[in-house]
């Protein structure tokens, strides 16, 4: 995946992740960020549940 940054004159489009690259480590990359999300979003829960313990 490489962030695409386009300008024109003075301004600056916002970074985009394109689909270039191979497949298999575009799909690698996916799994490791979906996986640090479901970790992140399960020790928020952890800690919610027990300052209401």
């Amino acid at each position: 995946m490489d962030l695409r940054r386009t300008q024109s004159g003075g301004l600056k489009e916002a970074d985009r992740i394109n689909r270039r690259g191979q497949s298999s480590a575009r799909y690698i990359m996916f799994e490791m960020i979906r996986s640090m999300l479901e970790i992140k979003h399960a020790l928020i829960i952890t800690l919610w549940i027990t300052t209401i313990s």
